[in-house]
């Protein structure tokens, strides 16, 4: 990987977000052009109030131009990391006019974030005033920063890895404290080290075999077979293990979609209000209020949970726009998570609640909470409880939970369950629910943890599938050679995650879901 400078233009980008009205926005510059072009925009607040007895609203209007300024007066000459008080200025014609009040943060190559020239401008955060100082700084020489690039060039430069880098973006997406946890756990390099051991491990392995072959004739081996096999297999055992930690995790990063189904005026969208604390949904006694899918994200334990309260199905519509909002309600099913099957307990089931039924079975969703609402009305019967329990065998659900969306009851027990099943492996909710709720137990997130995202777990994935097929030409006592080629390619896929073996098409793809700015 390149450890020094490889980039010879300067790029340019606001790194806050586009919010419209804010207290404080950030310009930043990157390259080698950064600091000369900050002298040309950026004049220091003694230079501008020559006059110690005027006011800043005097000082604001006198003209002025970054030229007259000596050396040590221009950005080009101040001390690396040190901020600066000053304005940003338009040359016109010959004239200078302040653009805004700034501090100017300067941090000279290599010990900044990209290993090149950076200049920060802290300006106020209004867009109008955002976009014209970046407009300076293009008319000076730089250039727009695609997407990601600031920790492309990081990266690209060697002052972090692919995996850090990723998590710089996972960082600024995190919606709660335990997916920042995950990503600053691998910002420290935690996954990177353990996959740098890793790899190290297999390459040490793969010299000792090829040793071995090459010395064949002479009978001379560095490993024996079954010393060979038991290594490949540890580091095998090591790489599915955090394969299931990080697929058990990442539902904290990634976070899960959750439905709330069944027939007209079942109490979905008070359900949905009373999960949230807040009358997100409205809410009458007449039947269909709801036509469209409502959706809202809220913190469930630190994961990420959207909710969607959907139309109710019903037997016969009498509109288009009801049946449209039937395909939407499947739509919601098929793109949820769990599901949530709302039911009256007050009334028992219908011929409505078995459309329900057979919707959810039809979108062969895995993971099914029936909810039996309105106990508050009238508690659930012996009679009424065996229906309740018929239905939850026909839809395989994990659990039922009975509460009232109206007073409360309940919902607290209703959030455990959509938190335990959305922890527990698909194995286990696949069980009755004893056995998830039993495992009660989240992932250990810390800053300590070690997690790989998406894209990495496929990469472990391959890597522990090659040494899968590394052990079976062992078992098998085909020739060393094969065994070589697995290892190797295992070893490439480990390569995949920290940037060792990379396509700039994947570099393309992973860099391209970053902001413009960072």
């Amino acid at each position: 990987m390149a450890t020094k400078n490889i980039h010879d233009d300067t790029i340019a980008a606001i790194s806050t977000p586009p919010a419209g009205e804010g207290g404080i926005g950030i310009v930043r510059l990157s390259g080698g052009s950064s600091l000369s072009i900050a002298d040309k925009i950026f004049q220091i607040k003694h230079t501008v109030d020559s006059q110690p007895s005027q006011d800043t609203h005097n000082a604001q209007n006198q003209e002025f131009s970054p030229e007259t300024c000596s050396s040590p007066e221009r950005p080009s000459g101040f001390l690396s990391h040190t901020i600066h008080y000053g304005w940003i200025v338009e040359n016109t014609n010959g004239s200078s006019s302040v653009i805004d009040e700034v501090l100017l943060t300067v941090m000279h190559a290599p010990r900044t974030y990209t290993r090149e020239h950076i200049v920060e401008i802290n300006c106020h955060g209004g867009q109008g005033v955002l976009k014209k100082i970046l407009e300076l700084c293009l008319k000076h020489g730089a250039r727009i920063a695609e997407p990601g690039e600031f920790t492309k060039r990081a990266f690209m430069n060697g002052r972090i890895d692919l995996s850090q880098a990723e998590a710089v973006c996972d960082l600024i997406r995190a919606r709660t404290d335990k997916a920042a946890a995950i990503a600053a756990s691998r910002i420290k390099g935690r996954l990177s080290q353990k996959i740098k051991d890793t790899r190290n491990k297999l390459l040490n392995l793969t010299a000792d075999m090829e040793v071995s072959l090459d010395y064949s004739e002479e009978d001379i081996q560095f490993s024996t077979p079954q010393d060979t096999l038991n290594s490949i297999r540890s580091i095998r055992t090591d790489l599915q293990e955090l394969v299931e930690a990080s697929q058990k995790a990442n539902v904290y990063t990634d976070g899960i979609r959750v439905s709330i189904i069944g027939r007209p005026n079942v109490g979905k969208s008070s359900l949905l209000n009373s999960i949230l604390s807040e009358d997100r949904s409205i809410v009458t006694s007449e039947p269909g209020t709801t036509r469209d899918v409502v959706s809202e994200t809220f913190n469930l334990n630190g994961i990420p949970v959207t909710i969607m309260d959907t139309a109710g199905i019903r037997s016969h519509y009498s509109s288009r726009l009801e049946y449209l909002s039937s395909e939407r309600t499947q739509s919601a099913i098929e793109k949820s998570d769990i599901v949530l099957f709302v039911m009256d307990a007050s009334q028992g089931a219908s011929e409505e609640d078995e459309l329900v039924t057979k919707l959810i079975n039809a979108a062969n969703t895995e993971k099914v909470i029936l909810v039996l609402n309105k106990t508050d009305i009238k508690p659930v019967t012996k009679s009424g409880g065996d229906i309740f329990k018929k239905i939850s065998r026909e839809i395989s659900a994990d659990c039922t939970v009975q509460c009232s969306a109206l007073s409360g009851k309940g919902i607290t027990e209703l959030e455990n369950a959509i938190y335990k099943i959305s922890t527990c492996p698909a194995a286990e909710t696949s069980n009755p629910p004893r056995g998830c709720v039993s495992t009660g137990g989240s992932p250990d997130i810390s800053s300590s943890s070690i997690i790989a995202n998406a894209r990495q777990v496929q990469s472990l994935v391959k890597a522990a599938k090659q040494l899968e097929e590394a052990l079976s030409a062992l078992h098998n006592k085909h020739a060393p050679e094969f065994v070589v080629i697995y290892v190797r390619s295992a070893i490439d896929c480990l390569g995949e995650i920290i940037g060792e073996t990379t396509t700039e098409e994947m570099l393309d793809l992973i860099f391209s879901k970053f902001c413009v700015g960072k």
